[in-house]
């Protein structure tokens, strides 16, 4: 089946640009399923929750949550969460909204 013609259909996109985004999908995919298997049942010690905390915000809030790959959920282990939930509050509350032309804006209204 050529699964690059019905994305081609369904978006307007050339088709050799749907034939490579769904290649480079199917390679990326195989290699993180060849991983999942080193990375299965590890955690963090609550020391390191910083950086966990700021890729998943990234994760969340990269293009305001517009795009395929924005993070809808995020497993936290339970020894982790109240010190994971406190930092993210804590992100989310340094986030600059406001004018999207504003250079130093992160997030528009």
């Amino acid at each position: 089946m050529n699964i690059h013609r019905l994305e081609t259909l369904n978006s307007e996109k050339l088709l050799q640009e749907s034939y490579c985004e769904i290649l480079g999908a199917a390679i990326c995919l195989d290699y993180y399923a060849g991983w999942a298997d080193k990375i299965t049942g590890e955690t963090l010690s609550s020391e390191s929750v910083d950086v966990p905390a700021r890729t998943a915000h990234r994760a969340v809030f990269t293009h305001a949550g517009q795009v395929c790959f924005a993070a809808s959920r995020i497993f936290v282990h339970s020894t982790l969460h109240d010190a994971f939930v406190s930092k993210s509050v804590e992100l989310a509350k340094k986030r600059i909204v406001g004018d999207p032309f504003d250079s130093t804006t992160e997030q528009g209204p």
